[in-house]
C-alpha cells in the first residue's frame, strides 16, 4: 500500500492556489515511481480550519508538509501543533521562503516539525526516501533539523543544478486547480539584480524554462479555461530577446489570457517596450519595481542604476493605453529619509501610472539586509517583519508613511479621483505633507472612507488653504462621480425636456466616455468660472477664466465615465 502525503496549502485568498504542490508531486513521482499517494488540503488564511482537520484525519497521512510565507507562517505553526495531537504518528515537514535564515529557534519551539526545507523542490524526493531514517538526513541538501542529540543541523540550500526544462511539468500531469480566478506560473528562477532586501539576492544566477516549454504549459492552461496567469519571474524583461519572444507568443497565441508580469523598469529596452505596446489592449498588467528614485538609497541596496533612464522608461510605459502600469515604492530603505519618500510619490504622480503602491520595507529571513548588523535598521521580529525605524527615518515618520499609503490608495488608485489628486499635488509641492497632517485622524481609523467623506476632506483642505481653484476642481470631480453635497452650489440635475433645452443652446465636445451604457436621466449641468475639464485631463494645463459649463451623464450603476463638455455659444 502506498504511503500517504498530505500537502496543506494556506493561501492569502480564495482566488489563487500554490504551484508548489504540483511541483513537489510531479518530481517525486518521477524520482520515486509514484509510490506515494497525495492529498491536497487547501484553505485561505481567513477560513475556519475545523473542516481541514476533519479531512486530514480521514485521509490518515504518514507525512504532512506545507509551504510557509510571511502571510501564513503563524497560522501554519498553530495548524501543525494541532496536527501533532490529532495525528501524532505523522512526520511533519515544512519549507518555503520563511526558512532562508537561521531556523534553530523555529525548530526548538516547534518540536512537532521534524525538518524544514531551504531552496527548491530538488531535495524533497531524497527526504521521502529517508523520512524514517534521521541518521541519513546529513546527506540531504537544503534541510535543517534537530538531531537525536539535540544539536541543530543546517544542510545549506537546495538548488536544482540543471536546466529548468529538466523538471517535469506539473501542468502536463494536471496537478493544478482549474477553478481559481488566476494561476501562478513560474518560467524563471533567480534574478539578475542582487537587491539586498530580496530573497532572490542570494540566487546563483537565473535559470529559465525554454520558450517552447512555456508555450507547452500555457497551452494546457488555456485548454482548461484558465484566463489569467501571474508570471512569478522576478525580472520578466531580462534577457531582452526572451522577453520579446514570450510577449509575442502570449499576444499572438493566447490573446484571451491576461498576463501579470513583474519588470525592472530601469533595465527596460526599446525592443521590450515596443513589444508590450503591440499587445492587445488590456492583456497585460505590468508591475514595475521602482522602490525609490533616491540614488544613495538605491546604491545602498545594490541597485545602482541610471534614474534618468528609469524615469524615461516609466513615462514610456505610462503613456501606453494597451496595459495598466502598477508601480511600487518602498519606505524604510537604508539611507532613505522621509522627504525622499514624499519626493518619490510626487515623481510617480507626475508620471501617472494606473496604480502606486507604497509599503514599508519588510526584512525577510536570510536576506543580506537582515544579516547586516551595521546598517542600524530595526524591525519587528514577527511577520510581516516591517521596519520600525532606521538611522535616517523615525518610527513616527514611518507611521506617517502608512497613513500616506492609505491616502494614495483612497484617492490616486481610484480612477475617478486620480486626476484630482494629481492636480492637488502639482498645484502645491507641500500638499502631501499638509493634507496628511490635516486628515491623519480620518485615515488612522479606516482604510477607505466613503467617496463623500473623501471629497469633503479635500474641500476642507482647500478651504483651509483659501484655494478656490482646488475647490472648483473638487466640485468638478464630485459631479463626475455623481457624489453631490452642499458644496456643489453650481450644479443641478436636469430631467426630461430640460436636457433638450440645454443641448439646443450649446455646442458639445466629449471630454471623456466609457463603454457603459448611460441613462437618459438624471443628467447634471454644472457651471464653472475656469476650465475645470481641461485641468482635470491635464493638471499641467494653463488656468483659463471664463464661462464653462459641463454636462455629466450617469448610468444606473453610478458613474458612467462619460462627461460632455458644453461651452456657451457667444
Amino acid at each position: 500500500m502506498r504511503k500517504k502525503i498530505a500537502y496543506i496549502s494556506i493561501n492569502s485568498s480564495y482566488s489563487h492556489s500554490t504551484p508548489v504542490y504540483g511541483q513537489l508531486r510531479v518530481l517525486t513521482e518521477q524520482e520515486l515511481d509514484n509510490c506515494f499517494k497525495w492529498g491536497l488540503f487547501e484553505c485561505s488564511i481567513n477560513d475556519n480550519f475545523d473542516m481541514l482537520f476533519e479531512k486530514l484525519i480521514s485521509f490518515a497521512p504518514e507525512i504532512v508538509i506545507s509551504t510557509a510565507y510571511l502571510f501564513n507562517i503563524e497560522i501554519l505553526e498553530k495548524i501543525f501543533k494541532k496536527i501533532s495531537l490529532l495525528i501524532p504518528e505523522a512526520i511533519c515537514a515544512i519549507g518555503g521562503p520563511e526558512f532562508l535564515g537561521d531556523n534553530q529557534s523555529f525548530l526548538n519551539r516547534n518540536d512537532n516539525i521534524a525538518a524544514v526545507f531551504r531552496g527548491d523542490e530538488s531535495s524533497f524526493p531524497h527526504f521521502l526516501k529517508n523520512y524514517k531514517k534521521p541518521a541519513a538526513w546529513t546527506r540531504i541538501k537544503g534541510i535543517c533539523y534537530i538531531d537525536k542529540n539535540g544539536n541543530y543541523a543546517d544542510n545549506g540550500i537546495a538548488i536544482f543544478n540543471k536546466s529548468l526544462d529538466n523538471l517535469p511539468s506539473s501542468y502536463g500531469k494536471g496537478y493544478f486547480l482549474k477553478d481559481k480566478s488566476f494561476i501562478h506560473y513560474e518560467s524563471a528562477r533567480g534574478c539578475v539584480s542582487k537587491c539586498s532586501f530580496c530573497t532572490s539576492s542570494t540566487s546563483d544566477g537565473v535559470k529559465f524554462h525554454s520558450v517552447k516549454r512555456v508555450e507547452s504549459d500555457i497551452n494546457i492552461l488555456h485548454a482548461t479555461g484558465i484566463r489569467e496567469a501571474r508570471i512569478l519571474d522576478r525580472t520578466f524583461n531580462i534577457p531582452e530577446q526572451r522577453a520579446v519572444e514570450l510577449i509575442e507568443l502570449f499576444s499572438s497565441k493566447f490573446s484571451n489570457i491576461k498576463f501579470h508580469i513583474e519588470i525592472d523598469p530601469s533595465r527596460l529596452t526599446d525592443k521590450v517596450i515596443k513589444a508590450l505596446n503591440s499587445t492587445p489592449k488590456g492583456q497585460f498588467h505590468i508591475e514595475a519595481g521602482v522602490q525609490t528614485f533616491s540614488c544613495i538609497s538605491l546604491k545602498s541596496i545594490n541597485r545602482d542604476i541610471d534614474t534618468a533612464k528609469l524615469i524615461a522608461n516609466l513615462k514610456s510605459l505610462a503613456a501606453s493605453k494597451n496595459y495598466d502600469l502598477h508601480t511600487d515604492i518602498i519606505a524604510g530603505l537604508p539611507k532613505q529619509k522621509y522627504y525622499d519618500i514624499i519626493e518619490d510619490i510626487s515623481k510617480l504622480v507626475e508620471i501617472s501610472p494606473e496604480e502606486i503602491q507604497l509599503e514599508v520595507l519588510k526584512i525577510l529571513p536570510g536576506t543580506p539586509i537582515a544579516n547586516d548588523p551595521k546598517n542600524g535598521i530595526k524591525w519587528n521580529p514577527l511577520p510581516p517583519y516591517e521596519v520600525l525605524f532606521t538611522p535616517d527615518i523615525s518610527f513616527e515618520e514611518l507611521s506617517s508613511v502608512k497613513i500616506l499609503s492609505r491616502i494614495i490608495d483612497s484617492y490616486y488608485n481610484i480612477e475617478g479621483l486620480r486626476n484630482l489628486f494629481r492636480f492637488a499635488i502639482t498645484r502645491d509641492k507641500n500638499f502631501l505633507f499638509d493634507f496628511l497632517n490635516q486628515t491623519r485622524p480620518l485615515f488612522v481609523l479606516r482604510d477607505k472612507p466613503s467617496f463623500k467623506i473623501r471629497l469633503n476632506a479635500l474641500f476642507e483642505y482647500a478651504k483651509s488653504k483659501n484655494d478656490p481653484i482646488l475647490e472648483g476642481m473638487i466640485a468638478f470631480t464630485s459631479c463626475l462621480i455623481g457624489c453631490f453635497s452642499k458644496e456643489l452650489k453650481n450644479a443641478r440635475l436636469l430631467k426630461g425636456s430640460e436636457i433638450d433645452d440645454v443641448k439646443k443652446s450649446f455646442t458639445a465636445e466629449i471630454l471623456r466616455e466609457s463603454n457603459i451604457e448611460v441613462a437618459k436621466k438624471p443628467v447634471c449641468l454644472a457651471k464653472f468660472n475656469f476650465n475645470t475639464g481641461e485641468l482635470f485631463l491635464n493638471p499641467f494645463a494653463d488656468i483659463k477664466t471664463g464661462n464653462f459649463q459641463y454636462l455629466f451623464y450617469y448610468s444606473r450603476f453610478g458613474l458612467s465615465g462619460k462627461s460632455v463638455k458644453i461651452e456657451v455659444l457667444l
